[in-house]
């Protein structure tokens, strides 16, 4: 056994309130029981680490002992609550002791900087305590790992997750994950009435860093967190991007199902929380998902129904997709494609999708090749290849890839944003020999301005600055196999 289950919750506000706490059966107490009642995701998240009965919860919070070149982990016996969580913890949260020292083992043999042994453990941080309390009696019977963050490499927090996984599998443990922290400003909380008092004062930036992490969320692509700019985590005033990396490293591998279960909070940057369930047999089955129930029903009526590959753009980044997973190697442009894929010249983008989200996108805003096949051809193969924030596709995953083609339509200079819509318009942000390309209908980009700043980003351009060139454009977009959701990730610059 290892970890089952992760589970993402923005901690309530650290300023100016009491920390909630619930019921011993892990409801919400009356203190936050209109929250409780709008939202219900305190409610789902201790249902189900309840019904998974976890030996531990490893927790990550950024508000643990934080050190700028190594990891802290809690250390010793048992910790006390913060004040306002005693109630649910009136002796002692207690650590796992042995879990920690197998994390520490495994840290030093890949070269992970572990630091803090003992310290700071005596009373737990607000942040932790406030979620744990709320989780209540889903936490009974259970013990606790603490892993704070540290000022290191997205890679490195994603290496610290890998270590927390292989140890819970060396010692069999059922672990439940928790990845703990805020969208913005600190004083966003999952289960905060946001009716009480609107968040007008909430920075731009929170709002894009809010939107973007429900975006990567709601998609699965947990690997999309190791390229979210830190700059923007730090402008928003969010901390919860570091304990997401090592969720990343954690789940790394495990085949698991993805849910965003509260999503109305990033159109304020107030509160956030996602479940992520695994499956088969690395997970224990104790929580059957919707979205395995559908997923099994679209399977089954998809069994009598043969699959064809009609759309010939979508067809060829299929086929090129396909022949650099099995030979290692780019396919020599088939026989018989139609005239349009051979006459025209275009920019692409080659969009690759498993049942987690996002596996691998790669485009050009202006054509680099002489026909539109060689583009997708191109484009297919480089998506395939990996990179930064993709490995590369193995064939044993060619079965369950979904394949779109965004063929660009010419650009057209703008103005100011204002000429701008992202539900129908793709925008390219310029400056100098720096470009960045957002694609039209990005899940969770709801105006003009989060559209440009999210290509802004993906060009290295400050979001900040207003001295660039707008253009927009239009595309056309062929799909294999099923639709394909532009969920996480949409940004790219030209390659």
């Amino acid at each position: 056994m290892s970890i089952v289950a992760a589970y993402v919750v923005s901690h309530p506000p650290l300023r100016g309130r009491k920390p909630e706490r619930s019921d011993a059966a892990g409801g919400v107490g009356s203190g936050c029981a209109d929250a409780a009642g709008a939202f219900g995701a305190v409610r789902e998240v201790a249902r189900r680490i309840g019904a998974h009965a976890p030996e531990t919860v490893v927790v990550a919070c950024p508000h643990a002992p934080r050190f700028l070149d190594c990891f802290h982990l809690s250390t010793g016996e048992a910790a006390l609550a913060a004040a306002g969580a005693w109630r649910v913890f009136p002796n002692a949260v207690r650590y796992d002791g042995a879990l920690v020292a197998r994390v520490a083992a495994c840290a030093r043999k890949h070269a992970v900087p572990i630091c803090g042994s003992g310290m700071g453990d005596v009373r737990l941080d607000r942040a932790t305590s406030s979620v744990l309390a709320l989780l209540g009696g889903a936490l009974e019977g259970a013990r606790i790992v603490r892993v704070g963050v540290s000022n290191l490499s997205p890679e490195t927090h994603r290496a610290l997750g890998r270590c927390i996984a292989e140890a819970a599998r060396d010692l069999g443990r059922k672990c439940v994950f928790v990845a703990i922290g805020s969208l913005g400003c600190d004083r966003g909380g999952a289960f905060e009435d946001v009716r009480e008092k609107p968040r007008a004062d909430a920075r731009p930036e929170a709002l894009v860093f809010a939107r973007e992490t429900a975006a990567l969320l709601d998609a699965g692509d947990l690997e999309g967190f190791l390229s979210v700019d830190p700059a923007l985590a730090e402008a928003a005033g969010a901390c919860l991007l570091r304990p997401l990396q090592i969720m990343a490293g954690a789940l790394e591998g495990a085949p698991f199902t993805h849910e965003l279960l509260d999503g109305a909070a990033p159109a304020r940057a107030e509160r956030i929380a996602g479940a992520f369930e695994v499956r088969g047999a690395q997970g224990d089955g104790a929580v059957p998902s919707p979205i395995d129930a559908a997923a099994a029903a679209r399977e089954v009526a998809g069994s009598h129904v043969p699959r064809t590959e009609s759309d010939p753009y979508a067809a060829l980044a299929k086929k090129s997709v396909e022949g650099l997973a099995r030979s290692g190697g780019p396919i020599d442009r088939p026989e018989h494609l139609p005239s349009e894929l051979l006459d025209e010249r275009a920019g692409v983008f080659v969009s690759l999708c498993d049942r987690a989200g996002l596996r691998g996108r790669a485009g050009t805003f202006e054509p680099v090749t002489g026909c539109v096949a060689d583009e997708i051809m191109r484009n297919a193969a480089s998506a395939a290849a990996g990179g930064a924030r993709f490995a590369p596709v193995r064939s044993c995953e060619l079965g369950g890839l979904t394949y779109a083609v965004d063929v660009l339509r010419p650009p057209l200079p703008v103005a100011s944003a204002a000429e701008l819509d992202p539900a129908r318009w793709g925008v390219a942000v310029s400056k100098g020999r720096r470009r960045g390309v957002a694609l039209p209908g990005l899940e969770g980009v709801a105006a003009a301005w989060e559209q440009v700043a999210l290509a802004k980003r993906s060009a290295g351009i400050d979001p900040a600055d207003d001295d660039v060139e707008l253009a927009r454009f239009e595309t056309v977009r062929h799909v294999a196999r099923a639709d394909v959701s532009h969920a996480a990730g949409g940004g790219g610059s030209d390659g």
